[in-house]
């Protein structure tokens, strides 16, 4: 099941906050940032019940390989400028549809994690919807 193809009428602002309402629902309290704010990049914010920071990247077109690269910078700017501790920063990278095995998506999460210990967790939007 495709989120946006039953969902073509929401707009970036809609579909952010029915991402929110989602992972507050899962007891991640969240926070999206501001449509237009380009101090921000970080698509959304959420304190995890262990009290770590979560820092979710969202993608809901197909372009599954920039949002690594939006990830490792966010985990940059969370730890430098807000000065949040790397061991309580977890990352998630959610996405409209899940890439193929084979695809190169995949590898640069081994990549990342080899090199940076970073692990980045995937999920797609309909998953966190079943869940919820």
């Amino acid at each position: 099941m495709n989120f946006l193809k039953n969902n073509k009428k929401m707009n970036d602002k809609d579909k952010l906050l029915f991402i929110r309402d989602l992972l507050n629902a899962i007891d991640i309290k969240t926070k999206i940032k501001r449509i237009g704010d380009v101090n921000m990049r970080i698509d959304a914010l959420g304190k995890l019940p262990d009290r770590k920071t979560a820092i979710f990247s969202i993608e809901f077109g197909n372009d599954a390989l920039e949002v690594p690269r939006k990830i490792l910078e966010d985990y940059a700017i969370m730890h430098n400028r807000y000065n949040i501790k790397k061991k309580d920063i977890v990352t998630f990278s959610i996405l409209n549809l899940l890439p193929s095995k084979r695809s190169e998506y995949y590898k640069v999460l081994d990549d990342i994690k080899k090199i940076t210990q970073i692990e980045i967790y995937t999920f797609s939007i309909n998953f966190l919807n079943q869940i919820v």
